[in-house]
């Protein structure tokens, strides 16, 4: 990386822009993490800066949008370049309005102080480090601290930000950035289902994600993308049932808790698509069957009730089942829906 981003920096240099790694990378850098794929933001370059640095260093475009974003690909490195710019939001949780800015704008649309840090990479002053938020210094404290009184309320899906760094690099909230989060729950019900869908796919990404989902839960977080969300008791117990569907086995144990006449609206609100709305129906439709499931029943019956739901939707179930429906859960997963007539 070091290589493609000296070459970055005397194309920029050649063109009269000024290029900064910046955000993520920076306080990756700072933290001896690797930061992948580099984040570099451009002062003073036209719209088609993307394409020509891209053509320069051999590359492609793989990805560009109406926020002055580009994705490029050069060899087997990705790039990530925005050119510097100012946001402003029309109302809360909106999608923000953009022009063309200053280092310092760039830097102060940000979200955290540990993500607005940018280093030079021109020529001139090559590694010099503008830390207007002291971002450097909540590195050192181990605190997220919002730039701002309205970042939550600009940009509720922020929230999900600073859960996913806190459980990533184990940091705490500042004291008035966690007041701030609490306050701004109540703008999350003005943010689209698909973007808080897409907040919550990369929450379940996280390696720390059964921690992240449970600060989620003890902030309020999970209620207010829908009040009857919640954690299954017995999940953080069950790494390997992470391994295989990992994002269905932690849907399941989001929905596990939802009244039946209310998953309609769960799938509305997060606007799910046909597989994580029928493994949440099974999830429901599984836990409503633990009662039975109970009692000592038949193979026959187990297979009856079981027959068609999704393996994660069972395997949810069976970690917050009393014990003798977690072992008719198990009987099923490990045996009965293997059995096949011996006729044919």
């Amino acid at each position: 990386q070091h290589d493609l981003l000296k070459s970055a920096s005397g194309i920029a240099d050649r063109l009269g822009v000024d290029l900064y790694l910046v955000g993520g990378a920076v306080r990756d850098l700072l933290l001896a993490r690797r930061p992948n794929p580099p984040d570099l933001s451009a002062v003073g370059a036209a719209t088609d800066f993307p394409a020509a640095l891209a053509k320069a260093l051999g590359g492609q475009v793989t990805a560009d949008s109406q926020f002055g974003t580009a994705k490029l690909r050069v060899r087997e490195a990705l790039v990530d370049l925005a050119l510097a710019r100012k946001e402003f939001y029309a109302r809360p949780g909106a999608l923000p309005t953009v022009e063309p800015g200053s280092l310092e704008d760039d830097l102060a649309r940000r979200d955290f102080s540990v993500n607005a840090m940018a280093v030079s990479l021109n020529p001139g002053d090559w590694g010099e480090l503008s830390d207007p938020f002291d971002g450097a210094g909540d590195l050192k404290r181990r605190l997220i601290k919002v730039l701002h009184p309205l970042s939550f309320q600009d940009d509720p899906t922020r929230l999900f930000r600073a859960i996913r760094f806190s459980g990533r690099i184990d940091f705490t909230f500042e004291s008035d950035t966690k007041r701030l989060m609490r306050d701004g729950l109540r703008f999350l019900e003005n943010v689209s289902g698909d973007r808080v869908r897409h907040e919550i796919e990369l929450v379940f990404q996280e390696q720390s994600v059964v921690a992240i989902l449970q600060l989620a839960e003890q902030l309020g977080l999970l209620a207010a993308v829908y009040p009857s969300l919640s954690l299954t008791p017995g999940l953080a117990g069950a790494s390997s049932d992470l391994e295989a569907d990992r994002e269905l086995v932690l849907l399941s144990s989001l929905v596990y808790s939802v009244p039946r006449n209310d998953l309609d609206a769960v799938v509305r609100r997060l606007n799910l698509g046909t597989d994580w709305s029928r493994v949440a129906a099974d999830a429901v439709a599984v836990r409503d069957t633990m009662s039975e499931l109970g009692r000592p029943l038949p193979p026959s019956r187990v297979y009856a009730l079981l027959h068609g739901r999704h393996e994660a939707a069972i395997s949810v179930c069976a970690l917050a089942a009393v014990p003798e429906a977690a072992e008719n859960l198990a009987h099923y997963l490990t045996r009965l829906r293997h059995v096949r007539p011996s006729l044919n």
